[in-house]
């Protein structure tokens, strides 16, 4: 062996001797290693820090941007086993968590008409509410009615929302859009509606 190798075999030796003989030095736990391999994979990632603790088999991802958290929590999984440990594998969007519910309304309802606006206003008593608006439309679903010769139940937008999100839209309350109305009668409703079909011969078709 040539001098140049026989001093690097002294000095892997020395090293390894001295950290066996070193009580700081402990065995890392299968879970603890997977832990540092998810730190090590997203170390460059600035939309994402890892977190975790040596004596918790706990590991939570800390994700900036919503469509990146939704991408790791469903190809992450949610937990591992190693042997009797379970480490648990948190996906967190700090963003999306402090979303105000109002912006959670308008993000869940985008691109449907069904809600007219989500706005705040000063209520009839003079209180600054916060509003998800629906439209003043009537939804239909089959509900075992004997009341009604299809069976049908006929509820505004507005009432199913309630029932469907209970208590979960804190701080906002479940309206209807307002409409014209005089003496009860909604004057959108008597209006006669015509179509550009070309055959009609009324002043208000647009042909």
């Amino acid at each position: 062996m040539t001098s140049k190798y026989a001093a690097a075999a002294e000095l892997i030796k020395n090293f390894i001797t001295n950290n066996m003989n070193d009580e700081k030095i402990d065995l890392n736990t299968p879970w603890l290693l997977y832990c540092r391999k998810v730190e090590c994979l997203f170390a460059n990632d600035p939309d994402v820090i890892v977190s975790y603790n040596n004596n918790e088999p706990k590991v939570a991802l800390y994700v900036s941007t919503i469509d990146k958290a939704k991408a790791l929590s469903k190809i992450l999984p949610k937990e591992k086993i190693f042997d009797n440990v379970t480490l648990k594998i948190d996906v967190i969007a700090p963003d999306f968590d402090k979303a105000s519910t109002a912006d959670l309304v308008r993000k869940a309802f985008k691109g449907n008409d069904i809600l007219d606006k989500v706005f705040s206003a000063t209520d009839p008593t003079g209180n600054d509410r916060t509003y998800a608006s629906f439209k003043a439309r009537a939804c239909q679903y089959l509900a075992d009615d004997i009341s009604d010769p299809y069976g049908n139940e006929t509820m505004l937008a507005a009432d199913i929302a309630k029932d469907v999100f209970g208590d979960r839209l804190k701080g906002v309350f479940i309206c209807t859009e307002s409409i014209s109305t005089y003496n009860g009668i909604n004057w959108s409703d008597t209006k006669e509606e015509h179509h550009a079909c070309g055959s009609c011969d009324k002043d208000c078709c647009d042909k």
